[in-house]
């Protein structure tokens, strides 16, 4: 199976949560079950380009080179349940931030660091 957004970077909402909390300044991180551990590490290790098999990786390099869907954000396609909260939200979004890029590269570069922190930054591409 290929490696799924995780729900939370699809939805209006918690794109806006994630990158308010990161322009407060307040601590960001990130935590998962168990389940979405493993599952997390069976989908990013799908992520590790052929040529880097046998050799550590970076968790960075794996998203940048794969452009997989694990740590991309595209606020401005996310959901939310009531269409008018959605429009009003996208909004806030540009007044109060400029653009949805700005959005999305400021909180997926959050996520990556995240599980960089997390995950200790390197994947061993002969692990998996």
């Amino acid at each position: 199976t290929l490696p799924q957004t995780p729900s939370t970077l699809t939805r209006t909402f918690c794109v806006f949560e994630i990158i308010s909390t990161l322009e407060s300044g307040a601590a960001f991180s990130t935590t998962m079950t168990k389940t979405g551990g493993r599952r997390f590490g069976d989908e990013i290790s799908q992520m590790i380009p052929d040529d880097c098999l046998g050799s550590p990786i970076s968790i960075q390099e794996a998203v940048e080179r794969d452009n997989g869907p694990l740590c991309m954000v595209h606020v401005e396609k996310a959901s939310c349940r009531d269409p008018e909260a959605k429009k009003q939200m996208d909004d806030d979004i540009i007044k109060q931030f400029g653009s949805f890029e700005a959005v999305n590269s400021k909180t997926r570069d959050a996520i990556i660091e995240g599980i960089n922190t997390n995950c200790g930054g390197v994947l061993n591409a002969c692990l998996y």
